[in-house]
């Protein structure tokens, strides 16, 4: 698998300006905004939210608020509609879709789309989190969601994830690929400031005891995990043979597309940030890409809640020119 093209090799994801697109008078960067999804042909009316889900066994080290290799507890809170993202969904009438890549809880919920490739990953701080076969799994599970889109003919899609400790893994992610020290990537994900002295030091380890390989995304995978992020990273890699836009939501669905567009930077064009998360790292990942954030909320709460506005804000934008 080659996942080798150097990242100053990525065209940048600048502005495109549709010369046929009105231009409103005070829209600011709305114009610009209408411009990019009106180029993929983007309505921005049918839409829908994918959340891919998995538990690490890093999680296992305590970097979190969350009970380790619980992340099940927080897919039951989607499906029985009582997180944010649920009912900001509902209230606006749409529809979220959730993939299940490596939950260590058994759900029995006909919403919980099973993927499943294994019970949750190693714990990457003394092995590697996967195998080759197993990431691999991943990164095609990913790409097979893109059914689920075309079935319902969505014209842009959210992407949130759920999996308690994966903020270390995209941080260890972020900081393979970049090849920047762990420091900089590394914030407070759901563990608070007290904990990111621990975290800094867990994937100073983790990187001393085993570096992956320079540009090689299925040894990154295989080595810091996680399940979804793989399947994120296999979904976003096939966004050009579609067309839609794909809405980010915050740090770590953000690392997936950085490894995306190793893998295929035609997909670049395609992708879309609504909001900076607090995680330093999530800033130096869209300065690598090259994409601008619509807003900056400093939301550390994934599970696509940032997604979800940046589609509400998507949809209202093009009912302004429509």
């Amino acid at each position: 698998m080659n996942g080798s093209i150097m990242m100053d090799d990525m065209p940048g994801n600048t502005p495109m300006n549709n010369s046929k697109s009105p231009d409103i008078n005070g829209m600011g960067k709305l114009n610009t905004l209408y411009g990019r999804l009106d180029a993929l042909g983007c309505k921005g009316r049918d839409w829908s939210l994918l959340v891919f889900a998995g538990d690490h066994g890093v999680s296992l080290e305590g970097s979190s608020n969350y009970k380790a290799l619980r992340s099940g507890q927080i897919v039951a809170a989607h499906l029985n509609g009582t997180s944010p993202t649920k009912k900001l969904l509902e209230r606006l009438g749409k529809r979220e879709w959730i993939f299940d890549l490596g939950l260590c809880d058994e759900i029995d919920n006909p919403d919980l789309i099973q993927k499943r490739i294994r019970k949750g990953t190693r714990n990457f701080i003394n092995e590697d989190a996967m195998d080759y076969g197993e990431a691999l799994s991943a990164l095609e599970a990913g790409r097979a969601v893109w059914e689920y889109v075309k079935l319902h003919n969505y014209d842009m899609v959210g992407l949130g994830e759920i999996g308690i400790g994966n903020t270390l893994s995209a941080s260890a992610l972020g900081a393979a690929a970049l090849q920047l020290p762990v420091e900089l990537m590394t914030g407070p994900g759901s563990g608070g400031g007290a904990l990111i002295a621990r975290k800094i030091e867990l994937l100073r380890r983790a990187m001393d005891n085993d570096p992956p390989e320079p540009n090689d995304v299925l040894d990154m995978l295989a080595r810091f995990g996680g399940l979804e992020i793989a399947a994120l990273t296999g979904f976003i890699s096939e966004a050009e043979h579609y067309g839609i836009p794909i809405i980010l939501d915050g740090f770590v669905t953000s690392v997936a597309a950085l490894l995306a567009v190793m893998l295929n930077n035609k997909s670049l064009p395609n992708l879309f940030c609504p909001s900076l998360a607090l995680e330093p790292g999530h800033r130096l990942v869209m300065e690598r890409l090259q994409i601008e954030p619509w807003f900056d909320l400093e939301l550390n709460y994934g599970e696509g809640l940032a997604a979800v506005m940046g589609m509400f804000m998507a949809e209202m934008t093009m009912s302004f020119y429509q």
